[in-house]
């Protein structure tokens, strides 16, 4: 890690953010980012993979990772659409920016099983060296409701392009 690092994070945001615009296009929604789901290439650039459980935005019910799930997919929506591929996108560069794997603290159990944490601590808190601007991007597209994140996955990765060029922000 190095002062370097951040503008890789959002130089592999937008790459990804762009690949799941592609898919959510099709009418398909990922339901399965996550670190796992992101392959470092040789030339240092991370590529989505993984589609075994993408589904049309009409697929109800619960499938992917739940410390990577959006709200609305952990609780097993009638509908997901590609709002929630945002939402885990923008956990996986939280987890990135931060250096750490905070998600954990996320998971609490209780007498209904396992259920999600929210929201996660302001990103600025464990990581200083974020700008204050992409801080607030990596927030919006963590909003737990989906009417209050970027509508779409090129939507988010216009924002990050904002971020990486010192443009003003739309979150």
């Amino acid at each position: 890690f190095g002062p370097s690092w951040p503008i890789w994070v959002v130089r592999q945001g937008i790459r990804v953010a762009r690949a799941l615009g592609c898919l959510h296009s099709q009418g398909l929604v990922h339901r399965d980012v996550k670190p796992e789901n992101l392959l470092l290439q040789s030339d240092g650039d991370l590529v989505l993979a993984d589609l075994g459980l993408a589904r049309s935005e009409s697929s109800g019910g619960f499938s992917g990772t739940l410390l990577y799930a959006s709200p609305e997919q952990a609780a097993n929506a009638e509908t997901v659409d590609g709002r929630a591929d945002v939402y885990s996108l923008a956990l996986v560069l939280y987890e990135l920016l931060a250096r750490s794997l905070p998600l954990a603290d996320r998971l609490q159990r209780d007498g209904a099983g396992p259920r999600l944490q929210l929201p996660l601590p302001p990103l600025k808190q464990r990581a200083r060296d974020v700008s204050l601007d992409l801080a607030v991007v990596l927030h919006h597209a963590l909003e737990t409701d989906p009417d209050r994140r970027y509508p779409t996955a090129d939507a988010f990765a216009e924002d990050l392009e904002r971020v990486s060029h010192l443009m003003p922000i739309l979150a």
